[in-house]
């Protein structure tokens, strides 16, 4: 994983460390891009997208997930499958901390991006006994 370039062309004018970044979770699959050639990166981020990238992440580093069974979220329906699987694991893992509604398409705070971040940090480290 070296941050070559991926093949998106909206992402020339960022900062380096930016377009290596972007580049890197597109070689291990955690983003797909909104289309073959653009990243987007000046758009929000809904929940949705967010519960993705995380469980993405994790099974990039080869992270055990839970089974993702339907865990009560009455508004997930209209998601992908592989998006509300994700949102199901990750609840399963403690990281989504709601019940009854997630509110998919709301764009993250920068607050509850960090409350998921940390909490998948901890799933991980519970799942790997530390």
């Amino acid at each position: 994983m070296n941050g070559s370039d991926q093949g998106f062309t909206d992402i020339g004018d960022l900062d380096l460390a930016y377009r290596l970044a972007i580049n890197q979770l597109k070689q291990i699959g955690v983003t797909k891009g909104t289309s073959e050639t653009t990243y987007a990166p000046s758009i929000n981020v809904p929940r949705w997208q967010m519960a993705l990238f995380i469980v993405r992440l994790l099974q990039a580093d080869g992270i055990a997930l839970p089974d993702g069974s339907d865990q009560g979220f009455d508004d997930i329906g209209g998601l992908s499958a592989e998006a509300q699987l994700a949102v199901n694991q990750l609840k399963q893992l403690g990281v989504i901390s709601l019940s009854g509604q997630y509110e998919p398409n709301v764009d993250m705070s920068r607050d509850l991006m960090a409350e998921f971040m940390a909490r998948s940090l901890a799933a991980i480290r519970a799942r790997q006994g530390f």
